[in-house]
Formats: structure tokens, C-alpha cells, sequence
């Protein structure tokens, strides 16, 4: 299912400037207002962008342009983690509502909507995305378990970094069992 609007860039661009200073400026015992504007400006751009669903997890792409590229990207790579690293897949099924490619600085997890923001793809890398997926879906296990991101930056970046080189190894191993073993690890060492 697709939708015909469009939100104009130029508004996504203004709805997302106090969103960014909104975060830097209310911490604490403000943090639900934040919140709620979060979720409030992320389903404004989710009406309008264009709508896929696979498996209950729901596909959002803002632009028209790369909407088939990305939808078809996320299947496969979706696919591929569901054929290769079932329990993995079953957590980005979990944690993980909505995967939208939006105009951000950066891809995130969106805590307050269960979202993945995807900022950039390539859609020759399907195991990489499934695994950056699989990364964002442990952001969303340690935040639902009460482990807040911003108590411990570094030690929740450790564990879903960690989560997110497991995944892309096993697709590696599993999608070329032909290849010689130094070329697997060779190809791990890159990741």
C-alpha cells in the first residue's frame, strides 16, 4: 500500500530543526515533552511518505525518487536475514515497527515510535543493511529491558556494534561456503 502525498522537503527540513534543539535543550524531567514531540513530527512524515509493509514491520521511504530502490533493498535484506540468522531476524521483527529512509544527518533508532531512521543505503549491500538493522533492533531490546542510551553511550554502542559484526559474519560464512577461509576472514576483517 502506497500513498500519493508527499510532504515538501523544505517542511521536513523545518519540522526537524526545533526537533534537534528540542533534544539538546530538554533532558531530564521535560524528557516526555520531548518525547511526545518526537513522535508527533515522525508520524506527520510518515503520512506522507510512501508506505510498504513486510512481515509487520512497516516501510517508509520520503523519497519518491529511491522509494522502489529502498523498499526492494529492505525486503531482501529482511529475506536474507530471515533465511540466514532466524533469531536475530525475530528480534528486528520485535523491536524494530518501522524502518523509514528520511533526510537525517545520521541513521538512529527512534525510541519513542520503535523506528529505524535510515539516513543512507546501498542497495548492492544487502547483508550490510540487514545487519545495520539488526544493530538498531539491539538499540531497541536494551532500551525496552529499561538500558538507557544516554546512561551509557559507550557500553550500549559496544554490545549492538558487537550484535552487528555477529550478524554480518554469519552472513558472509553462510552465503559463500565455497570461498576460501582466508577470504571470509579477510572480508570480516574489512567489515
Amino acid at each position: 500500500m502506497q500513498t500519493e502525498k508527499s510532504l515538501p522537503k523544505w517542511l521536513l527540513v523545518i519540522l526537524q530543526i526545533p526537533q534537534v534543539i528540542i533534544q539538546f535543550i530538554f533532558r531530564g524531567p521535560l524528557r516526555p515533552i520531548l518525547d511526545w514531540f518526537n513522535r508527533l513530527i515522525t508520524r506527520i512524515v510518515f503520512r506522507f511518505s510512501a508506505h510498504e509493509i513486510f512481515d509487520n514491520i512497516n516501510l517508509y521511504c520520503m523519497d519518491d525518487d529511491e522509494k522502489e530502490i529502498f523498499f526492494e533493498t529492505t525486503v531482501e535484506a529482511l529475506k536474507l536475514l530471515a533465511t540466514n540468522d532466524h533469531r536475530r531476524y525475530n528480534r528486528v521483527k520485535k523491536y524494530l515497527k518501522n524502518i523509514a529512509l528520511l533526510p537525517t544527518p545520521h541513521g538512529h533508532f527512534e525510541a519513542s515510535t520503535s523506528s529505524y531512521i535510515v539516513d543512507s543505503f546501498d542497495h548492492n549491500r544487502r547483508a550490510e543493511f540487514a545487519a545495520e538493522c539488526v544493530h538498531e533492533a539491539t538499540h531497541g531490546m536494551l532500551h525496552s529491558k529499561g538500558f538507557k542510551y544516554e546512561a551509557d553511550k559507550k557500553r550500549h554502542e559496544t554490545l549492538c556494534i558487537r550484535e552487528q559484526f555477529r550478524t554480518l559474519r554469519r552472513l558472509i560464512f553462510q552465503l559463500n561456503p565455497d570461498m576460501a577461509e582466508e577470504k571470509k576472514q579477510e572480508m570480516v576483517r574489512e567489515w
